[in-house]
């Protein structure tokens, strides 16, 4: 289940195989994915929380306000002050666009 969903998430973002690659922070780990070719943009974030941490650091590519979901969970969160407070026992959280 756990590579079916990382998986599926890569196929529906181009970034994650052909992206930017940009480390947001080192500890907890997160890092920011970006692809654009012509009118088409994709970002995303992925993060592994640790016990300490619960809030990812998302503001350079998210927007405060914005609504974002992680893929892996299926919870949604709203992005304040540049960050998302994730509520998640989860090893990996991989933020998207929220539709």
């Amino acid at each position: 289940a756990h590579w079916q969903k990382v998986g599926q998430f890569r196929n529906n973002h181009p970034a994650v195989g052909a992206g930017k690659h940009e480390v947001i922070s080192k500890a907890p780990f997160v890092f920011s994915r970006t692809y654009t070719k012509g009118d088409y943009h994709d970002a995303v974030v992925v993060a592994f929380p640790d016990d300490k941490t619960n809030e990812i650091e998302v503001s350079s590519i998210f927007s405060d306000g914005e609504e974002v979901k992680d893929f892996y969970s299926g919870q949604t969160y709203k992005v304040e002050n540049g960050k998302v407070a994730v509520t998640t026992k989860n090893e990996v959280v991989l933020l998207e666009k929220s539709n």
